[in-house]
């Protein structure tokens, strides 16, 4: 994967963020944003970020994918794990052949650790059918049963009394340490 593959345009912002440096007076109020984090980025910044990552994931595909199961579906930016897996990976590649920090033992970390356990990780950012997808048969479906239980879970916690009083009593756990409560 090559920088230059890359619009520039889109390259030019968000290496603003990469470099920034958050003001003396800011350090403890508001963290920079950084582009691999998806949540803080504006609209040009994300739909920047967005093509990076489609970049990557087709670089990935062409170089590292040696099984299907390897491979990043077309469908990644719907599989909300994945789209902030790439971008970070975007910015790990970035940090370790470009940036000015960057050795070859950056590089070797990068190969060695960081592409195996993206490996290991990629299929279970799909969802249970994420073989489908990677075989470009993306399943609209594909989270309804999480969804559905998450729901479930969220409508306990809010009306359940008994959870929030065992929450009180892990919180007043202090282990010896003597905490003092406001």
């Amino acid at each position: 994967m090559w920088l230059d593959a890359f619009d520039p345009a889109d390259v030019g912002p968000l290496l603003e963020l990469y470099y920034a440096e958050p003001a003396p007076d800011e350090k403890m109020r508001r963290p920079v944003r950084r582009p691999w984090n998806l949540a803080a980025l504006d609209e040009q910044e994300s739909t920047a970020q967005a093509r990076l990552s489609h970049a990557f994931a087709a670089s990935w595909n062409r170089t590292c994918a040696v099984r299907v199961s390897e491979l990043i579906p077309p469908c990644w930016p719907q599989h909300e794990q994945l789209a902030q897996e790439l971008a970070v990976m975007v910015w790990s590649w970035y940090y370790a052949h470009l940036d000015e920090r960057a050795a070859p033992f950056t590089a070797v970390e990068f190969r060695t650790r960081y592409v195996v356990a993206f490996r290991t990780r990629l299929p279970k950012t799909l969802g249970d059918n994420g073989l489908l997808c990677q075989e470009n048969q993306h399943d609209q479906r594909w989270r309804e049963a999480v969804d559905k239980q998450l729901e479930d879970f969220e409508q306990r916690m809010r009306d359940d009394q008994a959870d929030q009083d065992a929450t009180w009593r892990v919180s007043s756990l202090d282990f010896g340490f003597a905490v003092e409560r406001a």
